[in-house]
C-alpha cells in the first residue's frame, strides 16, 4: 500500500504540470473498519529525510470539517434531518478586533433556503455557518475535542469553515470515526509483539468505543456518497470509480493554499493533502489536487464497495422545495433517508395533473383508465 500510494502521488502531481511541480503532498491510508495504518507518506519524494508532512504539517482543513458540523446537527433527529431547510444567505458578524467577518460561497452566490443534504453535497459555506450557529459552535468544538487530537480547536464561528490546523494523520483519525460507522477507533500501526520464537507477547487489538451517533453517522455518510456523484467530488464517478459508492469530502483553505480530500470505500480510508511548505497559493482546489491523488490510489487497490447499514434508517419521499413529505409521483419529490421515526410530519400533496402525468408515463395522451 505504501508503494501504491507513492505511485499515486507521483502520477497525480505529474499530471498537474507546472502547478504540480511546485507542490508537495502527504497521504495517510487506513483500514476503513479497523483503523490499521496501511501507509503513511510524508513527501512526494519517498527518499526525502526529515519533515514528515503526514504527521507534522499542521494546516487549515477547510471544508473537511463540514461533515462533523452536520453530524452534530443530525444527532438531534427531533430537530434536524437531511431534508431540513437551512438558509444559504449573507453572513456579516462582528469580530473582536472591530472588523467584520463576511464569508462567501465559492461561487460567490447565495442559494436561498436549501435542504441540509444539498448544503453538504455542494459544500455551501453560508448554509453551513447558519446551521452551525443554530447547533452551537461550542457543541461542534466539543465533538472535535472528544477525539483528543492534542490540537487547539478554534472556538470561533470560523471553525465551521475549517479554520483549525490539523495534520493529515489527525484528519484520518477524525474520518476513521465515519468510516467505522460511528465508532471511535484509534489509529494503530502495531498488531502485536512476538518473541524470538514467534510466540505472541502482547497484542494490540482495539475494541471500538460505544457508538453514540451511529444513525447520524450513517445519514452523513449517505450524503457524502452523494458528494462523489453530483457534488464537489463528482470526478470520482467520472473516473470510473462509481462502483465503489465511496463517501468523501473535498477541502480547500483560504486563497487555495491547501488542497484536501478525505474519503473511504468499504475497505479503505485515505486522506490526501497537497500544498506548499511556504504557504503560498497552489491554484488548486480540493477537487483538482488532493482528490486526484485519492483517485489514483483507489484505481490501484482492490475495489470494495461501501454499503451503509440500513439499521436505524427509513426512507421517505420529500418535496425538494419544502422538505415536507410528499408523493413519489410528484415532480419535485426526492427520496431521502431519515432516522427511524423522524420522517417529516407535514405532507405536501402535488397537483392532480402531476399524478396523471406520472401514471401515464409522462404522456398526457396515455390511457385515461390508468388515472385511477
Amino acid at each position: 500500500m505504501q508503494t501504491l500510494g507513492e505511485d499515486a502521488i507521483d502520477k497525480a502531481l505529474t499530471a498537474l504540470g507546472k502547478r504540480g511541480a511546485a507542490v508537495d503532498a502527504a497521504l495517510v491510508v487506513t483500514g476503513a473498519k479497523d483503523g490499521e495504518v496501511q501507509a503513511m507518506i510524508g513527501s512526494r519524494d519517498p527518499d526525502e529525510p526529515g519533515f514528515n508532512r503526514a504527521l507534522d504539517a499542521l494546516r487549515p482543513i477547510g471544508s473537511l470539517v463540514k461533515p462533523f458540523v452536520y453530524l452534530v446537527a443530525l444527532a438531534q433527529p427531533q430537530r434536524y434531518s437531511l431534508a431540513t431547510l437551512i438558509e444559504d444567505s449573507t453572513i456579516d458578524l462582528p469580530q473582536p478586533g472591530g472588523g467584520r467577518w463576511q464569508p462567501q460561497n465559492d461561487d460567490h452566490e447565495t442559494h436561498g433556503n436549501v435542504m441540509l443534504i444539498d448544503a453538504l453535497v455542494h459544500s455551501w459555506n453560508l448554509a453551513t455557518i447558519h446551521l452551525g450557529m443554530r447547533v452551537g459552535v461550542d457543541r461542534v468544538r466539543g465533538f472535535l475535542e472528544s477525539f483528543r487530537l492534542g490540537r487547539d480547536i478554534n472556538p470561533n464561528p470560523s471553525l465551521l469553515l475549517g479554520a483549525v490546523d490539523l495534520s493529515p494523520y489527525d484528519v484520518a483519525q477524525l474520518y476513521q470515526y465515519l468510516a467505522a460507522d460511528g465508532h471511535a477507533i484509534p489509529l494503530r500501526a502495531l498488531r502485536g509483539v512476538l518473541d524470538a520464537k514467534g510466540r505472541p507477547l502482547t497484542r494490540y487489538g482495539v475494541k471500538p468505543g460505544a457508538g453514540d451517533y451511529v444513525t447520524a453517522t450513517r445519514l452523513v455518510t449517505r450524503a457524502m456518497q452523494e458528494v462523489a456523484i453530483s457534488g464537489t467530488a463528482h470526478s470520482i464517478l467520472e473516473s470510473g470509480l462509481g462502483n465503489l459508492r465511496a463517501a468523501g469530502k473535498t477541502g480547500t483553505s483560504d486563497t487555495q493554499r491547501d488542497s484536501w480530500f478525505a474519503g473511504f470505500s468499504g475497505s479503505t480510508l485515505a486522506v490526501a493533502w497537497v500544498g506548499r511548505d511556504d504557504n503560498k497559493p497552489t491554484g488548486l482546489m480540493g477537487s483538482t489536487g488532493a482528490l486526484r491523488v485519492w483517485i489514483e490510489l483507489m484505481k490501484r487497490i482492490p475495489a470494495v464497495p461501501l454499503d451503509v447499514p440500513k439499521d436505524g434508517i427509513e426512507l421517505a419521499y420529500v418535496n425538494s422545495e419544502s422538505g415536507n413529505k410528499t408523493d413519489a409521483a410528484c415532480s419535485r419529490s426526492r427520496e431521502l433517508p431519515f432516522a427511524n421515526g423522524y420522517t417529516p410530519e407535514e405532507v405536501d400533496h402535488c397537483p392532480i395533473d402531476e399524478l396523471k402525468s406520472f401514471f401515464r408515463g409522462g404522456d398526457d395522451k396515455g390511457d385515461a383508465t390508468r388515472d385511477e
